[in-house]
């Protein structure tokens, strides 16, 4: 185990997150997201079409 999973990672909870809140989010708002994305501001909308 290193310092990165457990400060970054947090024994997997990261990734659970990020799944459910973009697997969450309605299609109708990737526009706005990817508007946002292209502004740069990571805080205004962290979202992004993978």
């Amino acid at each position: 185990m290193s310092w990165k999973f457990v400060l970054y990672d947090w024994a997997g909870l990261n990734l659970a997150l990020f799944q459910a809140i973009n697997a969450g989010t309605p299609a109708v708002l990737w526009p706005l997201a990817s508007l946002f994305s292209l502004i740069g501001s990571y805080w205004t909308a962290p979202l992004r079409k993978v």
